[in-house]
């Protein structure tokens, strides 16, 4: 998942499989995101909502490893506690996470390993 995800059809719902849409709004919901901002126009959506569905999107794919770049970084510490814990239930489910993040406290809030790079090159684990 890019820190800033594409979005190529009008409303946000359209960018779910039919067949996941309630599965994404329930997500959604428990982002924070309401069933208008779910149903409505992307251009309408503020930074925040898009990220958070953006997740959702990811989410809904089911995917054994999830990739994701700044996942939480336009969001205020309510939002990001939300997704935090969501995270956290897919990892206790066996999802695999590999997050980039500048925020230094993020890593440890969300799992046992994780490793810093500087200067372009990933550090030895401590």
């Amino acid at each position: 998942m890019a820190a800033e995800s594409g979005w190529w059809l009008p409303t946000a719902a359209e960018h779910y499989p039919h067949y996941k849409r309630e599965e994404a709004k329930a997500l959604a919901e428990r982002l924070g995101v309401g069933a208008e901002p779910f149903e409505g126009e992307v251009r309408r959506l503020s930074t925040g909502e898009r990220q958070r569905l953006a997740i959702v999107r990811g989410l809904v794919l089911d995917s054994p490893v999830l990739l994701l770049d700044e996942p939480t970084g336009a969001l205020d510490p309510e939002s990001v506690a939300k997704v935090e814990a969501l995270l956290l239930e897919r990892m206790k489910a066996g999802t695999t996470l590999v997050v980039v993040s500048h925020d230094p406290t993020q890593p440890g809030r969300l799992s046992a390993r994780h490793r810093v790079m500087r200067n372009r090159r990933l550090e030895p684990e401590a």
